[in-house]
């Protein structure tokens, strides 16, 4: 060390003896170092941590020597820093006592300067092992609550009882945008921001007792921010003067719990949509776009199939802009039945896009989760239903689809007062087409007449194979009796028709029994019942033709 550098540590040695609230009472553990690192001069706080006769050993020791391996590595380097770069460092540090056991502490090290040139350095330190009443230590010691009050990340702000600023940190000028010149002598409301002075409870606070609140405020840039903190009294001679009012910025804490409660609201309304009984694919789908549709503010929505010309739109939600549904802004997201591809699910929003947060990504990841799962169980239903309720032959509803039709059919008719007929059709001399043919004839024959009955009914209409030559016409909805004879008449006017099976043209005619419903019977059962005893009727009379049982 250099003679010119000595004297001016001496100097700073001496300086700190006239400043005795600075380092010797300091709460702070306090050493001074030069800048070898060698300590020159610890006060009485720094002695309590590591022994008063540990304290005397290290005069003139190296940091490294009251510190422990790792923690005097990480020490050097910023002692390094702070002496060559001349900024404050702050770090946690382990010190070893006079037993040689490990206390923690926080570390702030300070470059220490005469005539703007650094000549060593001041270590501060603190025991970390006990939390103190931060209020009550730092207000005993004017330099340590300026440390804490100055550097606090929340803000802090001292205010008289009528609620005027005293006195605020950075982090005040930060959260509320006005400087220090603006705040001094003003009060919250008169500036507009609201906060600590709007359902102060001064009654409680001279009393001693800590406020909490929570609040929007608006900064003087006009934005909203929502803040919350405690207004806590400082005593003075044992009278509450004032209070401290310590704030924090919880606007995207408040703004993210505000989102995970809307997420979990949505996701339970998709859950709910899932779980609902009895509800068909199609329902569900466009219960699930129209959903989607409302939360992330779209226009329209649709889950669009791809095929082998481009895409076709298979469901969809609100209303459609004008135009190429392409050409509008929209959102889309891929969509998966059994494992592939099957298309996209997309918002579509007319002008200004839709504005998209990775919430209502994964919100919209979801929703093609429910979409295709919904989707999914509908082919397999479909084909189920198929195998299960279908003819093998002719690939018309069988006896099990045909009964549950009759059921819904009955139950509609109760419903709306109205009136339906059954018609029983059977083929005349089956039989003899199949020992003349073979069976193979006698099927080809059956799949003819099963196409042509077809052709002549309407789409509302129902036909059902229920065994051998036996079908069975459900006509839902008639306004007469004499409606239901027209339609028998129709189906016997196979007659005329020339079948081809294979290279064979065969003619055949039919018997066509029918009831109407509720005249001929109320329920299922006796509704076919009804239309078998009719056809007997016309089996009875020499065959093709038809008997309706209110008419004939």
């Amino acid at each position: 060390m250099t003679e010119d550098v000595r004297a001016d540590i001496d100097h700073y040695l001496r300086a700190l003896d006239n400043a005795p609230e600075v380092f010797r009472r300091s709460w702070d553990a306090v050493a001074i170092y030069d800048l070898e690192g060698r300590v020159l001069r610890g006060n009485a706080a720094a002695r309590s941590i590591v022994g008063a006769g540990r304290a005397a050993e290290l005069q003139g020791s190296h940091f490294s020597a009251h510190m422990t391996l790792a923690a005097a590595t990480r020490a050097a380097r910023d002692f390094a820093h702070c002496v060559t770069l001349g900024q404050t460092v702050e770090s946690d540090g382990v010190f070893l006592d006079a037993q040689g056991q490990p206390v923690p502490v926080r570390i702030r090290l300070v470059p220490a300067r005469v005539r703007g040139r650094i000549v060593g350095v001041i270590g501060f330190a603190r025991d970390s092992r006990g939390r103190r009443d931060v209020e009550a230590q730092f207000m005993r010691s004017e330099q340590q609550f300026r440390s804490l009050f100055e550097n606090h990340p929340d803000s802090l702000a001292l205010l008289d009882l009528d609620g005027r600023f005293l006195r605020v940190n950075a982090a005040t000028e930060r959260l509320y945008g006005y400087s220090v010149e603006e705040l001094i002598g003003q009060t919250p409301a008169m500036l507009g921001i609201g906060g600590y002075d709007e359902g102060v409870d001064r009654a409680a606070l001279e009393r001693g007792e800590t406020q909490e609140f929570e609040r929007p405020i608006r900064t003087k840039s006009g934005t909203i921010r929502e803040i919350n903190g405690r207004r806590v009294p400082l005593h003075v001679d044992g009278v509450v003067r004032g209070f401290c009012g310590i704030a924090r910025d919880v606007t995207e804490e408040r703004r993210a719990a505000r989102s995970s409660a809307r997420q979990a609201t949505r996701i339970a309304e998709l859950y709910r949509i899932a779980a609902a009984a009895g509800v068909a694919q199609e329902e569900r789908v466009t219960a699930a776009l129209e959903a989607g549709r409302s939360e992330l503010g779209a226009q329209w929505a649709y889950v669009a199939r791809t095929t082998d010309d481009g895409f076709e739109i298979s469901y969809s939600a609100g209303v459609k802009p004008e135009g190429d549904p392409a050409g509008n802004e929209l959102e889309s997201e891929d969509l998966f039945v059994e494992g592939r591809r099957y298309g996209t699910v997309a918002f579509v929003q007319r002008g200004d896009p839709l504005t998209m947060t990775a919430i209502d990504r994964d919100y919209m990841r979801a929703l093609a989760v429910l979409i295709g799962s919904a989707i999914q169980q509908g082919e397999r239903s479909k084909r189920l239903d198929s195998l299960a309720f279908s003819d093998a032959l002719t690939g018309l509803p069988n006896r099990a689809l045909l009964q549950d039709r009759l059921e819904q059919t009955l139950l509609a008719a109760r419903r709306h007062r109205r009136s339906f007929a059954a018609h029983y059709v059977d083929l005349d001399h089956f039989k003899s087409i199949n020992d003349t043919y073979g069976h193979h004839v006698g099927d080809g024959v059956l799949i003819a007449v099963a196409a042509w009955l077809r052709s002549v009914l309407r789409d509302s209409d129902t036909i059902a194979r229920i065994g051998g030559d036996e079908f069975v016409v459900l006509q839902p909805e008639i306004d007469s009796p004499r409606q239901a004879e027209e339609l028998a008449a129709r189906l016997c006017g196979i007659r005329d028709q020339t079948l081809h099976v294979g290279a064979r043209d065969i003619a055949v005619t039919i018997s066509v029994g029918c009831a109407v419903f509720p005249i001929d019977a109320e329920n299922p059962v006796d509704m076919l019942k009804a239309a078998d005893a009719a056809l007997y009727d016309v089996k009875h009379r020499g065959r093709d033709g038809y008997s309706v049982g209110t008419v004939s």
